[in-house]
């Protein structure tokens, strides 16, 4: 079918090295229906995002929120290492890259980060999908795609039985004739053992 949505939307970001933690750009607005959007747009405000799973909502600083000129929806009180405390909440969209998107995603605020971070991914963004983090040959990769399309299990994967490897030219019969052109039986000229 031409045209058609593809069934999942995707990212992949690769870091240099092992990363020890995963960032990303992410492109934040005021929220809007995606398939009734206003005129204008809202402009969108381009951060550095941290993809946190210790996170169980995702979060926006106040200077993410001032910079788009959010006004509060509320507020929540917000439990983290230092204690807990009350926050404002907001409204928002959040594009990942290779524009996988989130429409109408409620958010705390957090304070600003040294690190400058413009927003938190969290636990309830990254369960949208799959996430997966690798790490070979000196890289860290990580991949998310929304929403999931099947089970991904490793300990099923290991246990599987092994496939032959495919070959790339195909298998030459003992009496077809050999492709060397002589216009012999293969197992009586190139074939033969």
């Amino acid at each position: 079918m031409s045209g058609s949505v593809p069934p999942f939307s995707a990212c992949t970001i690769s870091h240099n090295g092992i990363a020890r933690r995963i960032v990303t750009q992410v492109w934040i607005s005021s929220a809007f229906d995606p398939n009734n959007p206003p005129s204008p747009i809202p402009s969108p405000v381009e951060v550095t995002g941290l993809w946190d799973t210790g996170a169980t909502n995702s979060m926006l600083t106040a200077k993410t929120a001032a910079a788009l000129g959010l006004v509060p929806t509320g507020s929540i009180v917000v439990r983290h290492v230092g204690g807990s405390d009350s926050r404002n909440t907001y409204l928002v969209n959040i594009m990942l890259p290779s524009k996988v998107g989130f429409a109408g995603v409620p958010v705390a605020e957090c304070t600003d980060v040294e690190d400058n971070f413009g927003v938190i991914i969290g636990m309830d963004l990254i369960t949208r999908g799959d996430f997966s983090i690798t790490n070979t040959n000196g890289e860290t990769c990580m991949s998310f795609r929304t929403p999931s399309i099947r089970r991904v299990d490793y300990v099923a994967e290991a246990k599987a039985p092994q496939q032959p490897a495919q070959r790339d030219t195909p298998r030459i019969g003992r009496n077809d004739k050999c492709p060397c052109g002589s216009g012999k039986k293969y197992k009586r000229c190139c074939g033969k053992s």
